[in-house]
């Protein structure tokens, strides 16, 4: 986190220990940055000790030990040039004012009171929000010491970039969802090679998993204390048979990290994938998506973009996995992606999505919602029947911070 926050994002470590690490047990982690090598190594209570580092095109690496892959990608990544068309944002880069028509100022500053903090007070913890209508940037706002050009983590909403990514294999016909998934670990595991595409996507594979951050299980295994992600969370056991049980798991999304790898034929056409058909076509040169030791990208948490960038994330699934002409994602897939998974508590799961089904999440808000959703309240946020996207992003997750108002006091002032 602090890696990441230092070197990907710009920001300053009394703040990061302020906000990010001010939270059991990470406030007593003691830390040592080295800026010009861009590490950073952490210690609790003096045990043991945890070192990232910084690489050029690969954003923070977390290091077991030595760096044994020595992964770089410093020459071969596809940096992003910056549009400079005429077109204001989010289709171009071109200064933005601010459309005011259709919409109640008073109102809006009241959705605004309520999310963000008031001067000196570290409560709500809200970084920004941006708020889209029709194509169109209506509002937005950030914190002290955040910018329209400060990238953020999102955490699980980088799932999300999962499902575009898959959309896009699909479209370029490399890849099935309802096929089975010919997986090198499984080749000799009858049970486990019934497991579809379908099945990770939707979280219902069947694979044993611990979703648990409290202690040592499967998910901080995998992201804190493994070379390789996919590695772990691939030969985990089946325990359901595929289908018939719903369970959320961060090790399906990295299963699909490796499933995408194992599609290319050299690492680097891999790593150029996401930026060469996603994030460039979007203009989106703030992504960051970062990888394990072994080059996997973490798919399941660790993509930095700005609040902005995260935005027309959201603006390509409200217009149907379209962008500007061209379609990226194939017709027909967002409406896949946001059909219910069955068993998934109340309808409430997609295919990497979270869906408002029954107005399970935000029950003033429409049931079409669906969003994007990361640790700690990091919000992507689609209304297809309001023509609305909103980003949130901070500090504070649902059960802390009254998103449903949010939300409905936003419809209400577009309305």
């Amino acid at each position: 986190m602090t890696c990441t926050c230092l070197f990907v994002s710009g920001r300053e470590l009394i703040s990061i220990k302020q906000q990010d690490l001010n939270i059991s047990p990470l406030n007593l982690v003691t830390l040592k940055v080295d800026k010009q090598s861009k590490t950073v190594n952490a210690k609790l209570f003096g045990l043991g000790k945890e070192s990232a580092i910084y690489k050029d095109g690969l954003g923070c690496v977390l290091l077991q030990d030595d760096d044994d892959y020595k992964i770089t990608y410093k020459e071969q990544r596809p940096f992003l040039p910056r549009n400079n068309n005429e077109l204001p944002f989010p289709y171009g880069r071109k200064d933005t004012t601010i459309t005011t028509s259709n919409l109640d100022h008073k109102i809006i500053q009241e959705a605004m009171d309520l999310a963000f903090d008031k001067t000196g007070i570290h409560d709500k913890t809200t970084r920004a929000i941006v708020i889209l209508h029709k194509d169109t940037l209506v509002a937005e706002k950030y914190a002290e010491g955040f910018s329209k050009d400060t990238p953020i983590l999102g955490w699980s909403m980088t799932k999300s970039i999962t499902n575009a990514l898959i959309g896009i294999l699909v479209k370029q016909g490399k890849i099935n969802v309802t096929s089975p998934l010919k997986i090198p670990e499984w080749e000799h595991d009858t049970a486990r090679k019934k497991i579809t595409l379908d099945n990770l996507l939707r979280m219902n594979s069947g694979l044993f998993w611990e979703e648990d951050y409290t202690g040592v299980s499967t998910v901080t295994n995998m992201l804190f204390n493994s070379e390789s992600v996919y590695e772990v969370a691939v030969n985990q056991p089946l325990e359901y048979e595929p289908g018939t049980h719903w369970e959320y798991s961060s090790g399906s999304t990295n299963i699909l990290s490796g499933v995408i790898r194992n599609l290319f034929d050299t690492h680097i056409e891999y790593l150029a994938f996401p930026y060469i058909e996603l994030f460039l076509k979007l203009d989106m040169t703030s992504a960051q998506l970062e990888t394990d030791e072994a080059g996997n990208y973490v798919l399941s948490s660790y993509c930095t973009a700005t609040p902005r960038d995260w935005a027309k994330l959201g603006l390509l699934y409200l217009h149907n996995g379209k962008w500007k002409e061209e379609q990226i994602l194939p017709e027909g897939w967002v409406d896949y992606s946001i059909k219910p998974t069955p068993y998934s508590d109340d309808l409430k799961y997609g295919v990497q999505l979270w869906l408002n089904t029954n107005k399970n999440y935000f029950p003033d808000a429409p049931e079409d919602l669906f969003f994007f959703s990361g640790f700690q309240g990091q919000h992507v946020i689609v209304i297809p029947s309001k023509d609305l996207v909103i980003v949130k992003m901070g500090l504070k997750n649902a059960q802390q911070f009254d998103m449903n108002g949010v939300i409905r006091t936003i419809i209400e002032a577009i309305n």
